[in-house]
């Protein structure tokens, strides 16, 4: 039952913020909806905002990071399939929040990469600035064509996605390379 139980949790809180703002749901609404007692939410939650840290956390935990970029933009493809619920998270919560999730699961992906497969390449602050450039790079792209973009359009989103596959493709690796060579000079 637990785990029945909390994708349950989890799914009710993404359909309720499709349908509201996210500072509006209440614990009454999601337990009502779920068909559970308040203790069984906060037996596997703290609050409204953990069910969302723990189904991004439950997606990054099923992308493979030794895909290398390609992880990534699974991520950024996870995003625009629930794009309702970012964008409510981004207007009515707080765009911190959304911003911490989203990098902190980057450098997740990319901490999982570097460990497995550069740490014996590159140096602990070469991986702080990589991970911090992706980072920001495509934190900046997710909420410029998932978050904000005015009028959503799945085929338009995904088509942005797609040009971003191909435009960062090989760029880790590359980055990477070139790093090994200014640690040569």
């Amino acid at each position: 039952m637990s785990a029945t139980t909390k994708k349950l949790i989890i799914e009710k809180t993404i359909e309720l913020s499709k349908k509201k703002a996210f500072n509006k749901i209440t614990i009454n609404e999601l337990v009502k909806a779920c068909g559970i007692t308040r203790n069984t939410f906060y037996y596997y939650f703290h609050d409204i905002y953990d069910v969302i840290i723990v189904f991004v956390e439950d997606a990054v935990n099923k992308i493979d990071p030794k895909r290398q970029e390609e992880s990534i933009f699974d991520l950024i493809e996870f995003l625009g399939k629930y794009r309702e619920t970012w964008y409510n998270l981004y207007y009515h919560v707080d765009r911190d929040l959304f911003e911490g999730i989203f990098k902190q699961q980057i450098r997740k992906i990319l901490t999982v990469y570097y460990k497995n497969e550069t740490s014996a390449l590159i140096n602990e602050d070469d991986f702080q600035l990589i991970s911090s450039f992706y980072e920001e790079s495509l934190y900046g792209l997710a909420v410029r064509y998932i978050v904000k973009s005015k009028e959503y359009n799945k085929e338009a989103s995904q088509e942005a996605i797609n040009k971003l596959r191909i435009i960062f493709d090989g760029q880790l690796e590359l980055i990477i390379q070139n790093l090994k060579k200014l640690h040569n000079k």
